[in-house]
């Protein structure tokens, strides 16, 4: 798969990572995931270059049915590409990888946490978790995205590709000290609302579903595992582990996602104008994902009574780096 925006890079110098002194790595489940760490981004600045890993494609996705009726275009909202033909077939995966591009490259105008510079599209074919793989390696930056089966990811599948991903530092990625990593992994799921509920049979045990019926409901399988992997990951590495999780769920989600007790919260937000700016561009590139809601509901704290999964202010479990 290639973007209209790929260029060769440059020779030396201006090669990867030369203006940068640390690397943040990105981590989400799904293209579209990725606003939920934006916050998260805010005070790493422009020294730091940020990679964007999303561990699938998001082919599952019930909006791959009839795309051409869910675009809402008074809303700004434009259709994906290539047009969809249906639930599982790469052309959803595509689509949907394309929103994430079209996404970033327009975030990157005025944030630089997502710009990549001129970018070199290189294609694996046994890339981290042993899937093709696609990179894009630019100066300031850099994107991947894998292809972990969507609504299948495990934990040890997902542990495995974000270290994958890690060891490219000084093949294809610049070798540059980890300096954070942040998981784009908002996941609850309470045993009084959603599908997954005590009523239903589905949380027997109190760890079936540990999360919080005051905060939003999102109950993805696939975010729940990421997250788990994360702690994994964190555990090896010397950097802070960022996963953002359900407003006031405390250091309770450490428990819930086995998490060191060195663990802490931190609470992070965007500015009001950033916020604004990012949720316009997210409408624009991931609208069509909102059906079968009209929009998506945007406000400060993703809890139950606003409705809000991509709110301003989220709270996030810190795991220290491992000490050298």
């Amino acid at each position: 798969m290639s973007f209209e925006s790929s260029a060769p890079l440059p020779a030396a110098p201006g090669a990867p990572g030369d203006a940068q002194d640390g690397l943040v790595l990105v981590v989400a489940p799904h293209p579209d995931d990725e606003l939920t760490a934006w916050a998260a981004l805010a005070d790493t600045g422009a020294d730091s270059y940020a990679v964007f890993l999303t561990l699938t494609r998001g082919e599952s996705t019930r909006a791959c049915r009839e795309v051409q009726g869910q675009v809402q275009h008074e809303h700004g909202e434009r259709a994906p590409r290539p047009s969809p033909v249906g639930i599982g077939h790469p052309t959803c995966g595509h689509a949907r990888l394309y929103s994430w591009w079209t996404f970033l490259e327009a975030a990157g105008r005025d944030f630089p946490a997502a710009r990549t510079g001129p970018a070199a599209h290189v294609v694996l074919d046994n890339g981290p978790g042993g899937r093709q793989a696609d990179v894009w390696v630019g100066e300031t930056g850099a994107r991947i995205a894998l292809t972990l089966p969507d609504g299948a990811v495990g934990v040890g599948d997902a542990t495995s590709a974000v270290t994958q991903v890690l060891d490219l530092r000084g093949d294809l990625l610049p070798d540059l000290p980890v300096t954070r990593i942040v998981s784009a992994t908002y996941w609850n799921d309470s045993n009084a609302h959603g599908n997954r509920t005590t009523s239903s049979g589905d949380c027997r045990e109190a760890s079936d579903c540990p999360g919080l019926a005051e905060a939003y409901e999102y109950e993805h399988a696939d975010h729940r595992r990421t997250a788990e992997a994360m702690v994994w990951v964190a555990a090896e590495s010397s950097a802070e582990t960022w996963i953002v999780l359900p407003p006031a769920a405390g250091t309770s989600a450490a428990d819930w996602l086995g998490a060191p007790p060195t663990a802490t919260i931190r609470a992070a937000a965007l500015a009001a104008p950033d916020y604004e700016q990012l949720v316009e561009l997210l409408h624009q590139s991931y609208g069509w994902l909102s059906y079968p809601d009209p929009i998506w509901i945007t406000g400060e704290r993703a809890t139950a009574a606003s409705g809000v999964l991509f709110a301003r202010q989220h709270d996030y479990l810190v795991l220290p780096g491992r000490v050298p």
